[in-house]
């Protein structure tokens, strides 16, 4: 079902001068209303009236929205009788329920049907502010109130008001089409002072302007073409240019959305060859649209000269996707095309014998060949993070065994002596630096870091803890001061569905640890060690210890020893020639971050809760992406140079 409302800034008379109805009277030429009825006082009567008349037969208005200020309800004295007054809004709402029962339109005038919005002075931006925010709640109101299969078409007229009052109604009619209401009459009386004539005209097309511009905007710099390509498809050109033109826009976006980098080329190129055939084009004032295009050509060809600069290069596409932040488009052109680009510059050879090419295979080589290469670099990887998390696990076993027996040894000299043991006086400080030093021995072997933020968690507060609860266990309840995802894992520990201690503890909603009155303390720690040493895994330690893997730099190339072979232990893969040690660190750094990246791309594909990829920002994402392009144009660079001095 269909719902017509409508819009309009009524305009008030000027109270300083008596209301003379003779004086006032114009007539409405541009429609066939009958006298004395297209005769018009004010002219806000004018649309209203044109719309009631001319569409009767078309829709009926269900609701009425008025922008009422004070002025319409100051009282004016009559010409023809001095002694009375009346109001604008008076004037107004007579004249128009005369008009609608002379021509039996379906409209109650009432407050069911017609809505005053007050304002103040809308010269003043807060004021414009609220009354924008104000009347567009309201026409929502109306239009959330309908079933959700009907249609609700606002009808504006942008004659009345201040000089501001057509920003004002711009900017609703913007607001509520981007909810879903439709526009439909959006137009405007002028009067001819000399003929007393008014004469309404529709100006939806300068409206929809609007919309051509925005289109233009959206497309230079995200490369969309969904809303001018709307806006086109109403002004039904017929210029061939420009219907070309547009298909290769078009072009583009589906590009963008497909990740297509040979529809990228093509579209790219076929719009910089129609826009220079369009500025060859004599201009001609009455094709407005291609004047426009003419006028839009520099700045749209601008923002695609990288892409210009050297289509056949893959990369600027990646490039040009960073810079209009496409983000998910550039991750999926990186892992398509920076393999073949990485061939192609020779950054890496391949032995013909050991990558051969299956006949009758229409898929890329380069991309076979490297995706063989990504997996065998992804298996060294994670085996070299198996063993690096194998030794880090028996070092935390091997300090939590001590810790078993320094308690039994803490607890009989507590009975010995009869009173509490310091903390100094046992081999707890020792245990701890002795643990601690292993375990950083073995980040700095394997190239791990740590947060060293220090306002934020770090493993060594988590070791000292261990050895705090060993001297006493009600320092169990120190606990609390963790990180959150530190105080589950330990918790979820102690509690897990066989404890016998998680009747000794109280845990609230967010993970806070409270310990019941008369509890042994010592269960709940014997609790905790046993859970670190027989249920925990890999993932568990890493959130413990606060590691980050930094995949970048986990595998060290021996230069020295291996090159150019021997990369990552691949059979038949070797680094270029001209590469220094310095470049070589690079070319590994760039191989083992597109690993990275790729699990990413695979995480964000397939929705994957659990992510492998390291980078899981947007930020983290873009960098590296950058980074890597950096390299790759750094090592074509150095190596097109050694070849040509060679």
């Amino acid at each position: 079902m269909e719902h017509h409302i409508y819009l309009t800034f009524l305009t008030a008379f000027k109270s300083k001068f008596p209301y003379d109805e003779d004086r006032l009277r114009n007539t409405l030429v541009s429609t066939t209303i009958k006298k004395p009825y297209n005769e018009i006082i004010q002219t806000s009567e004018s649309v209203l009236k044109t719309v009631l008349h001319d569409k009767r037969n078309q829709f009926t208005l269900e609701k009425l929205f008025f922008f009422e200020t004070k002025e319409l309800s100051t009282k004016i004295k009559r010409v023809d009788n001095p002694s009375q007054h009346i109001t604008t809004k008076q004037i107004f709402e007579s004249r128009i329920t005369d008009f609608i029962n002379e021509y039996n339109i379906d409209l109650d005038w009432s407050s069911h049907t017609v809505e005053y919005i007050k304002c103040g002075d809308i010269e003043n931006i807060s004021n414009l502010k609220a009354s924008i925010l104000d009347m567009s709640q309201q026409m929502m109101k109306f239009y959330h109130a309908q079933p959700k299969e009907d249609t609700v078409t606002l009808h504006v007229d942008l004659t009345g008001g201040p000089r501001t009052a057509i920003m004002l109604m711009l900017a609703i009619i913007r607001l509520v089409a981007y909810q879903g209401i439709q526009i439909g009459s959006i137009s405007y009386a002028n009067l001819d002072n000399e003929s007393s004539t008014i004469t309404v005209y529709e100006s939806k097309d300068i409206y929809f302007l609007f919309d051509m511009i925005a289109g233009f905007s959206e497309f230079t710099h995200y490369g969309d073409a969904k809303t001018l390509r709307h806006y086109f498809d109403q002004t039904n050109t017929e210029d061939e240019l420009t219907h070309q033109l547009l298909a290769k826009m078009g072009d583009f976006s589906e590009a963008i959305s497909l990740s297509s980098r040979g529809l990228f080329q093509s579209s790219v190129e076929g719009i910089n060859t129609l826009f220079t055939n369009i500025a060859s084009r004599k201009q001609d004032n009455s094709q407005f649209e291609l004047g426009i295009f003419q006028l839009m050509r520099n700045k749209i060809q601008e923002s695609y000269e990288t892409i210009l600069s050297d289509p056949e290069d893959d990369l600027v596409y990646i490039e040009w996707c960073l810079q209009n932040d496409y983000l998910q488009q550039a991750l999926a052109l990186f892992i398509e095309y920076v393999p073949r680009t990485i061939l192609k510059e020779k950054i890496i050879l391949l032995d013909a014998d050991t990558f051969k090419v299956k006949k009758n295979d229409n898929r890329s080589p380069e991309m076979l060949h490297f995706n063989k290469i990504n997996d065998k670099i992804g298996s060294f990887l994670a085996n070299l993070q198996t063993a690096y998390m194998n030794r880090v696990i028996k070092v935390l076993h091997d300090y939590l065994d001590e810790l078993t027996s320094e308690s039994i040894r803490i607890s009989e000299l507590a009975t010995s002596k009869n009173a509490p043991i310091s903390k100094e006086a046992t081999n707890l400080p020792t245990l701890e630096a002795n643990c601690y030093q292993q375990l950083e021995d073995i980040m700095k072997q394997y190239h791990i870091s740590t947060n060293t933020n220090p306002s934020q968690y770090h493993c060594k507060q988590f070791i000292k803890f261990l050895s705090d609860i060993t001297l006493n266990g009600s320092n169990i309840g120190n606990l609390n001061v963790f990180p959150k995802e530190i105080r589950q894992i330990c918790i979820n520990l102690i509690t897990k569905e066989n404890s016998n201690v998680k009747h000794l503890i109280h845990v609230d909603e967010d993970y806070c640890i409270t310990i019941n009155r008369g509890a042994k303390y010592f269960l709940i720690r014997k609790e905790l060690f046993n859970g670190f040493k027989n249920n925990c895994n890999d993932e568990t330690f890493k959130i413990i210890l606060n590691f980050t893997f930094n995949n970048d730099n986990l595998y060290t190339y021996d230069y020295e020893n291996d090159f150019p072979n021997k990369v990552f232990n691949i059979e038949g893969l070797s680094l270029n020639q001209y590469l220094s040690e310095p470049l070589a660190s690079d070319t590994i750094d760039l191989l083992t971050t597109y690993n990275t990246l790729k699990q990413v791309r695979n995480d964000t594909a397939h929705a994957n809760e659990e992510k492998k990829g390291r980078y899981t920002s947007s930020q983290d994402i873009r960098r590296e992406i950058e980074r890597c392009l950096r390299i790759i144009r750094e090592l074509a660079v150095h190596i097109r140079t050694c070849e040509e001095q060679n």
